[in-house]
C-alpha cells in the first residue's frame, strides 16, 4: 500500500506540472545569440536592458570553440549461439547491448553480455550524449562495415558475420559542458557592478539555448545529513541537476524575481506518508548547483522527491548559460561566490573571456531598484461617489527603466473590487516617462463589480517597469464608497457640544447645544446653521463632526434651554453626504428629515446640610434640590463616616416633591466620632444622572501614607460612587501599586471618614501608589470626645528658670478633617509650693482657642500644681485636669581640673566675678592672667596664709585666659546665668590688640562643648592660636583652614593664647 500512495502523490503532484524534462517552446521573443558574443536575457530567453536588485540575473554567451568531445568503447561477448552467420542489417546499441536478427530465418545471437567503457556517455539516456559520427566496429578483430548510425547510440553493419564472434564498437560522442568559475583553468565569465568592481567568475552550462525550459523531477533526493539517523539539517543536491553530462539551471518557476524555496516542491516520505514541504522551509536554493539549504531539519524515513523546473541542458548547441544573484546587501561584494551587489543606476557587465583571461565580448544591463509611481489617481482614495460607474484615471510613470509601450496593457492592471479588468478595456496615453491610463465603463460597478451601495470596497491599481519593479495600491491605499442612497437623520439629544479645539465632543454638558446624528457621513462644506430648525428657531452656529465616528453627525448651537427640553429637530436645507446625496426635506416621512430630541440633559442638583456638628441624638436633614422633576426613586441619599458608625447608608427619602427631597440623620449615643460625608444622586425622566461628587484621577500616594496593609488617600470623606449604601472596595475606581501586585479585589475593607483602604496583606515600606477615587464636600461631623491638654512643661518634670512661659494646649483634632478644634478655658488654677492657690483664668492668653500660655514671674523654689478644665465647640468638656512641675536651682557650670597648671576661660560672665567667689578650692593657690592693655601686662592671684587668693588679679571674667595652679582634680564650679530672653543684655564682645592676647571659649549656650576655630575667630586677623594641654604638657598649634586644610575645633571652657596680625573685637 506504501507504494501504491507514494504513486498516487506524485501523480497528484505532476498534475500541477508539465511532464519530466519535456522541453517547452522557446518565446517568440527570444534572443538571437551571436557566435563569440554575451547576451543578458530574462528567466525567458529575452534581451533585458534593466535589471532590479534581489533577483538572479541570466546571461547567454555563443562560442563553437567551447564544444568537447569524448571517445568511449563498447563490447560484446556471447553467451550462446547457433550455426551460421549474423544478420546482414543487425541492428547494435551502444548504451543498452541490445542486438536484433533485421532478416527471419537467418542464425543469430541470442544471448551475449555487453560492456561499454565510457565516463561520461549517457547509456540510459543516449540523447544527451550523441555520436558524433560512425562508430568504427570490429568483429572478431576485423573492421566492418557500418552502414548506418544515429545520435540515441544505435548502428547497422552491412556484411554478415558469425554471431559469436567477440565485437568491440569504439565511438566518439557530445557532452554538456561546464566552465566553472570557481576553476581557474575553465572559468570563461565574470560579472562586475559600478558597485561591486571586484565582482564574481560564474560558472556557465551547455543549454538548449535561450527561453527553453524543462521540468525535472528527482526521485532519489541526495540528503546531506549532518546528525545521526535520517534528519536532514544542512543542505541537499537534486542528483539530476549535479550529473556533469545532464545538467541545467533551476529557475524561477513562480516569477518573483529570485530562485528559492518557491520554485522547488520537495516531498519527503516519512512513517509510510508523503508530505510535501512548505516553501517557508526551504532557507535557499542555489541556481546552478542545486544545493537545498532548509531553514529547519527535516527528518525522512524513505524516498524523497523534488520537484523543480530548469533551463533544459544540451550537448551540441554550442550555447552556455549563467545564473548569479544580484543582492541589495553589501556583504554580496567582494569575489565571495554569493553574487554580486547592485544599486540602484549601477552598471552590470558579463565579460565573456577566452582561456587566457581575455575579454571576447562584453554586455551590460543596468539596474533600477525604483519601483513606478502611480499619481493623479481619480476616484481619490477614500471618496465617496454617488455615480455607479465612476472613470478611472491615473498616471505611471517611471525614470528608471521605464514602461514597456509594447506590453503596457499587461504591465498595467485594474481590478475592481476582486474583479480583473480585461488588457483592452483601457486605454493607455503616452506622457512623459509614462502612460496616463483611462477606464470608462458604461454598466453600473454595482452589478458588474459586486459593489455594495454605500459600502466601501477596495480597487487595485498594479504597474509593473521593465526592470519587473512592481507598484501595487490597495487596501487602505484604494478604497472607494459608491453611495446613492439619501441620508436620513437618526436621532437628535441635547446637551452635547463640540469642541473643535480638541476635535472630540465636549467632556461637559451644554445647555445650548443639540447633536443630530444622521444615517451616514456628511459633507461639511454642505452644513449651514440656516440649514436647520431647532424647536421652530434655526440655530446660531452648526458645526460637523471631524474626526472618525463623529463625520455623520451635527452640533447645532441654540439658545439656553430647560435641562428637560424635548425640541423637535428639523432639516430645512440641503444638507449632502460625501457622496452628494441630500437629506429629502420633501419627504412624506417626517423621520427622514426630522427627529425629537431626547433630554441629554442632566438635572442641576443643589445639597445642603443642616447641621455641621452633631452630638449624642443631634439630627441633620439633607436637602436635594433639582432643577427639573425627577423619576420615581430618582433621589438616593447616602451617607457614610468612620467604619462601624451606626444609621450610616442610603437614607429614607422623606416628603420628596418633584424637584426637592430630603433625608435625615441622627447620631446616636455612642456613635463614633469623625466627619461624615453626603452622596447624593439625582436622576431625571429622561435617565440622566448628577451626582454631587468630586472625581480624584491617579493621585500619587507616597510611601509614608502607606503603612501594613493601609493606604491613606488625601482627600476625604470618600464618596459612595456608584449609590449602593455601602463603602468599599466598589467605590475605589482604581488602585495599583509601585511593585505590590495587589490590586481592588484585595481590598478588606475602606474608612470614607479616615480616608484609608485595608488590603489582605501587608506592603513594603517603600511601596507607592496611584489611586482614583471620588469624595464629597457635602459633610457634617459627630462628636462625642472630651479634648485632651498638652502641658509644657510636662507633667512631673524639673525647670530651672524663675520666671517660666507654662503653656496648656488642647488637642480637638480628633479625626481626619476635624473642622471644629476650638476649646473654651473654663478653669485655671495653680497651687504653689507653700500650699497656697492662685487663679489663673485671667492670666492665661490664647490667639486661637488652643493654646494657651502664662508668663510666669518670680517663682520660688518648689512644686506648683495645674488644675485646667475646659468646653469644645460641640460641648464636650474636660474637667479638672491637673499637671505639675517643680522650679529648683540653675546647676553650676564646671570647669575640669588636671595636677598642675591648666589653661582655662570662662564661657561667660559668672553671677560675681571677684576671684575668690569663683574659685573657692583651697587647692588652687596660683592663678595668672594675661592683659596687654594694662601695666605690666601680666595679672597674679596667690592664696595666702588666710586662705585667700590676692595680688593683682581680682576678678574672673569672660573674654580673658587664665592659667591655673592646682594639686588635685577638683573642678572650678561657678554659676552663669547667661544671656537670658527680655534682659537688659548685650551679647558679649571683647576688644583685642595686635599681637599675642589670652582669650577665653565662650558661647551663649552652655551645653555646647566644641566650636569650630575659624567660626569662632570670624572678623579676627589672626595667623595662629595655641591651646595647651595638661595631659601631655604640651602646647597645639591651630591655624587658620587657609593655612590648614583640617577642621580645627576649639573647647569651650579652655583658654587659648591667639596671635591678631591687627586688632580687633572677639564676638564668641
Amino acid at each position: 500500500m506504501k507504494n501504491k500512495l507514494k504513486i498516487l502523490s506524485i501523480i497528484t503532484v505532476m498534475s500541477l506540472l508539465v511532464g519530466a524534462f519535456g522541453i517547452l517552446p522557446a518565446a517568440a521573443a527570444t534572443v538571437s545569440v551571436a557566435d563569440n558574443t554575451a547576451e543578458w536575457t530574462n528567466q525567458d530567453g529575452e534581451a533585458v536592458t534593466h535589471v532590479k536588485p534581489d533577483t538572479v540575473g541570466v546571461f547567454w554567451v555563443n562560442d563553437s570553440d567551447l564544444e568537447t568531445t569524448k571517445t568511449g568503447v563498447a563490447r560484446w561477448y556471447p553467451t550462446a549461439r547457433k550455426n551460421g552467420p549474423a544478420a546482414v542489417g543487425a541492428s547494435w546499441n551502444i548504451g543498452t547491448g541490445g542486438l536484433a536478427a533485421t532478416e527471419t530465418g537467418q542464425e543469430v545471437v541470442t544471448s551475449s553480455q555487453h560492456y561499454i567503457t565510457a565516463t561520461h556517455y549517457n547509456a540510459s539516456n543516449a540523447t544527451k550524449t550523441p555520436l558524433t559520427a560512425a562508430p568504427t566496429v570490429k568483429v572478431g578483430g576485423v573492421t566492418k562495415l557500418v552502414t548506418g548510425f544515429d545520435t540515441d547510440g544505435q548502428f547497422t553493419l552491412g556484411a554478415a558475420y558469425a554471431g559469436y564472434t567477440t565485437t568491440t564498437a569504439t565511438f566518439t560522442y557530445h557532452i554538456q559542458d561546464l566552465y566553472y568559475g570557481t576553476s581557474t583553468s575553465l572559468r570563461r565569465a565574470k560579472v562586475t557592478s559600478t558597485s561591486d568592481p571586484s565582482g564574481e567568475y560564474i560558472t556557465i552550462n551547455e543549454d538548449f539555448g535561450p527561453g527553453a525550459m524543462g521540468e525535472g523531477l528527482d526521485g532519489t533526493y541526495r540528503i546531506h545529513a549532518t546528525s545521526t539517523g535520517n534528519a536532514i539539517t544542512g543542505s541537499g543536491l537534486i542528483t539530476s541537476l549535479d550529473n556533469v553530462d545532464g545538467r541545467g539551471t533551476i529557475v524561477d518557476r513562480d516569477g518573483n524575481g529570485t530562485v528559492d524555496g518557491g520554485d522547488v516542491t520537495v516531498v519527503i516520505e516519512y512513517n509510510n506518508a508523503d508530505i510535501t514541504l512548505a516553501s517557508s522551509s526551504i532557507a535557499s536554493v542555489n541556481p546552478s548547483t542545486g544545493a537545498i539549504t532548509f531553514a529547519t531539519a527535516q527528518t525522512t524515513t524513505a524516498t524523497t522527491t523534488v520537484y523543480y523546473q530548469s533551463s533544459v541542458s544540451s550537448a551540441t548547441s554550442d550555447l552556455y548559460r549563467g545564473d548569479l544573484q544580484l543582492s541589495s546587501n553589501a556583504s554580496a561584494q567582494g569575489t565571495n561566490s554569493d553574487g554580486i551587489w547592485v544599486q540602484d543606476g549601477d552598471t552590470v557587465t558579463i565579460t565573456y573571456l577566452n582561456s587566457s583571461g581575455t575579454a571576447i565580448d562584453t554586455d551590460t544591463v543596468t539596474v533600477d531598484a525604483v519601483v513606478p509611481t502611480i499619481s493623479n489617481i481619480s476616484p481619490a482614495d477614500g471618496s465617496t461617489q454617488n455615480v455607479v460607474n465612476p472613470t478611472v484615471q491615473f498616471d505611471v510613470t517611471d525614470t528608471g527603466s521605464g514602461i514597456s509601450s509594447t506590453n503596457v496593457s499587461t504591465d498595467i492592471s485594474i481590478n475592481i473590487n476582486g474583479t480583473d479588468i480585461t488588457s483592452t478595456s483601457p486605454s493607455f496615453q503616452a506622457i512623459t516617462n509614462g502612460f496616463r491610463v483611462i477606464f470608462a465603463s458604461g454598466s453600473s460597478w454595482v452589478t458588474s463589480y459586486s459593489v455594495a451601495d454605500s459600502t466601501a470596497f477596495t480597487w487595485t491599481i498594479v504597474a509593473t517597469d521593465v526592470a519587473k519593479n512592481t507598484k501595487r495600491l490597495h487596501g487602505s491605499s484604494l478604497d472607494l464608497t459608491i453611495d446613492t442612497t439619501k441620508p436620513t437623520v437618526s436621532s437628535a439629544v441635547t446637551g452635547t457640544s463640540w469642541s473643535t479645539d480638541t476635535a472630540a465632543e465636549g467632556t461637559a454638558e451644554s445647555n445650548t447645544s443639540v447633536k443630530v446624528t444622521l444615517s451616514e457621513n456628511i459633507l461639511s462644506s454642505s452644513v449651514q446653521a440656516t440649514d436647520f430648525t431647532v424647536g421652530g428657531v434655526a440655530p446660531t452656529a452648526a458645526v460637523v463632526g471631524s474626526t472618525t465616528g463623529y463625520k455623520n453627525i451635527i452640533y447645532l448651537t441654540v439658545a439656553a434651554q430647560d435641562p428637560d427640553a424635548r425640541p423637535v429637530v428639523a432639516v430645512t436645507g440641503s444638507v449632502t453626504d460625501i457622496g452628494g446625496n441630500a437629506v429629502n426635506t420633501a419627504s412624506t416621512t417626517a423621520g427622514d428629515y426630522s427627529a425629537t430630541a431626547t433630554d441629554g440633559l442632566k438635572p442641576g442638583l443643589t445639597v445642603a446640610v443642616s447641621s455641621d456638628l452633631l452630638i449624642a441624638a443631634g439630627k441633620t436633614t439633607v436637602t436635594a434640590d433639582t432643577t427639573e422633576k425627577l423619576g420615581t426613586d430618582g433621589t438616593i441619599i447616602s451617607i457614610h463616616g468612620p467604619s462601624g458608625a451606626s444609621n450610616a447608608g442610603k437614607a429614607t427619602i422623606s416628603a420628596p416633591t418633584p424637584k426637592q427631597s430630603t433625608g435625615s440623620f441622627t447620631a446616636a449615643t455612642g456613635d463614633l466620632t469623625g466627619k461624615y460625608g453626603v452622596s447624593v444622586q439625582a436622576t431625571d425622566l429622561g435617565a440622566n444622572t448628577k451626582d454631587n461628587l468630586t472625581a480624584v484621577t491617579a493621585e500619587a500616594v507616597a510611601s509614608a501614607k502607606i503603612s501594613g496593609a493601609v493606604v491613606t488617600v488625601a482627600k476625604t470623606p470618600i464618596a459612595d460612587s456608584n449609590f449602593d449604601g455601602v463603602i468599599n472596595a466598589s467605590d475605589i475606581t482604581s488602585i495599583t501599586f509601585a511593585t505590590s501586585s495587589q490590586t481592588s479585589s484585595a481590598i478588606t475593607a475602606v474608612d470614607a471618614s479616615a480616608g484609608t483602604i485595608t488590603f489582605g496583606s501587608n506592603f513594603g515600606t517603600s511601596e507607592t501608589a496611584t489611586v482614583s477615587y471620588k469624595y464629597t464636600t457635602n459633610t457634617f461631623e459627630v462628636d462625642h470626645s472630651a479634648p485632651t491638654i498638652t502641658y509644657l512643661p510636662a507633667n512631673a518634670s524639673t525647670i530651672k528658670v524663675s520666671s517660666p512661659y507654662i503653656t496648656i494646649t488642647f488637642d480637638e483634632d480628633e479625626y481626619p478633617g476635624d473642622s471644629y478644634k476650638t476649646v473654651t478655658l473654663t478653669k485655671a488654677e495653680v497651687t504653689k509650693p507653700d500650699a497656697s492657690v492662685e487663679d489663673l483664668l485671667t492670666k492665661f492668653v490664647t490667639s486661637d482657642n488652643a493654646e494657651y500660655i502664662w508668663a510666669a514671674s518670680d517663682l520660688a523654689l518648689g512644686k506648683y500644681t495645674l488644675k485646667i478644665s475646659g468646653t469644645d465647640t460641640a460641648g464636650n468638656k474636660i474637667t479638672d485636669s491637673t499637671s505639675s512641675f517643680t522650679v529648683a536651682a540653675r546647676d553650676l557650670y564646671s570647669i575640669s581640673l588636671r595636677p598642675g597648671w591648666n589653661l582655662i576661660s570662662l564661657p561667660g560672665d559668672p553671677t560675681d566675678s571677684a576671684v575668690n567667689t569663683v574659685i573657692t578650692d583651697a587647692d588652687i593657690d596660683t592663678v595668672i592672667s594675661y592683659d596687654p592693655t594694662v601695666a605690666g601686662s601680666w595679672t597674679t592671684a596667690v592664696r595666702n596664709a588666710a586662705g585667700q587668693l590676692e595680688g593683682t588679679l581680682t576678678n574672673v571674667v569672660a573674654g580673658k585666659g587664665y592659667w591655673v595652679h592646682t594639686s588635685t582634680f577638683d573642678p572650678i564650679k561657678v554659676d552663669i546665668p547667661g544671656l537670658t530672653a527680655g534682659a537688659s543684655t548685650l551679647p558679649p564682645s571683647f576688644s583685642l590688640v595686635a599681637g599675642w592676647n589670652l582669650v577665653s571659649a565662650g558661647t551663649l549656650t552652655l551645653t555646647q562643648t566644641t566650636r569650630d576655630a575659624d567660626e569662632y575667630f570670624a572678623g579676627l586677623s589672626w595667623s595662629r592660636a595655641y591651646s595647651y594641654s595638661n595631659t601631655t604638657n604640651a602646647f597645639t598649634s591651630i591655624l587658620p583652614d587657609a593655612s590648614n586644610s583640617d577642621d580645627t575645633d576649639i573647647s569651650i571652657g579652655q583658654g587659648y593664647w591667639l596671635f591678631l596680625k591687627a586688632a580687633g573685637t572677639l564676638v564668641p
